[in-house]
């Protein structure tokens, strides 16, 4: 600022460094405001708003550059938030292109059967393996509905995903 003298304290990137002699200046952005925008996103697959969804992984991928990372484990929390956000924004494209190809059903189930491969939550995994499974049948993809089918159970099984949303689709998948 012109016309003002220098600071005389120093200023601190945290309240730790308080008698080390390096300091540098006090950032706001940190991993648990990554983690909030991460349940935001996790919010916005499951109501399906995935446009939503994916600017909140990408905005998380943007501010991970500039956390400051003091251990190993704050470092293994930025690599995973990478992964996932890498992960989800993959598979909502997917999801989104699949969306979009009304006109080829074939299409549309390849996508969606495309969809369940990606590493997600569980919850979305089952919704997706739900939804491919339908297109699946409708459009007479035995084999894959079938093998679908399987994995959908499979995971409602494992106990991985809420009781009552598999109870809901298993009662549905067994019907097939």
């Amino acid at each position: 600022v012109p016309n003002t003298s220098d600071i005389a304290f120093g200023i601190r990137r945290n309240e730790k460094q308080k008698d080390k002699g390096g300091q540098m200046a006090n950032i706001c952005l940190n991993i648990s405001m990554c983690n909030d925008i991460m349940k935001d996103a996790y919010t916005n697959v499951t109501e399906a708003k995935f446009d939503e969804a994916i600017d909140a992984f990408r905005k998380i991928l943007h501010i991970i550059p500039l956390l400051v990372i003091s251990n190993g484990d704050e470092l293994k929390d930025a690599r995973n938030l990478v992964k996932t956000c890498r992960e989800y924004i993959n598979a909502l494209r997917v999801k989104i292109e699949a969306n979009n190809c009304d006109s080829d059903p074939q299409r549309q189930f390849e996508l969606n059967c495309y969809f369940t491969h990606f590493e997600l939550q569980d919850a979305h995994i089952f919704s997706g393996l739900y939804g491919a499974m339908k297109l699946g049948y409708k459009g007479a993809y035995y084999k894959t509905t079938g093998n679908l089918c399987r994995r959908l159970l499979e995971l409602a099984v494992s106990g991985r995903v809420r009781n009552d949303a598999s109870q809901k689709y298993t009662k549905q998948v067994q019907k097939v």
